[in-house]
Order: structure tokens, then C-alpha cells, then sequence
């Protein structure tokens, strides 16, 4: 839940703020995080296989 609240939140404000450079910074989260999940989505069964994937995805993120 904390990996969605918090850039929500942030992105808020940044979408708020005159500067430009935060509005990027948190519109390529959205993309990537959108990009796992459906990636996870599909791909559910081989990533089970990967004991660290878990761990490395939180660590990514």
C-alpha cells in the first residue's frame, strides 16, 4: 500500500507546483510501476519461480 499512498501524494503536489522537473520525475514512476504490474499480471506463474523477485521489485522501486 505504502509503494501507492506515498507517490500518490507526491505527485499531487507535484502536478501543483510551477516546476516541471518533479511533474517527470513522477509521471515515469507511474509508468514503470504500470509496466510491472502488468507485466506481473502475465507473467505470474514463471515470476513464482524466482525466489528474490519479491525482494529485488521492492528494492527497485
Amino acid at each position: 500500500m505504502a509503494r501507492f499512498l506515498y507517490p500518490a501524494y507526491v505527485s499531487i503536489h507535484a502536478i501543483e507546483s510551477k516546476h516541471k522537473d518533479d511533474d517527470t520525475k513522477w509521471l515515469t514512476y507511474w509508468v514503470v510501476y504500470a509496466l510491472f504490474s502488468v507485466g506481473e499480471y502475465f507473467a505470474d506463474f514463471i515470476v513464482s519461480w524466482f525466489p528474490l523477485y519479491w525482494l529485488l521489485k521492492v528494492l527497485f522501486f
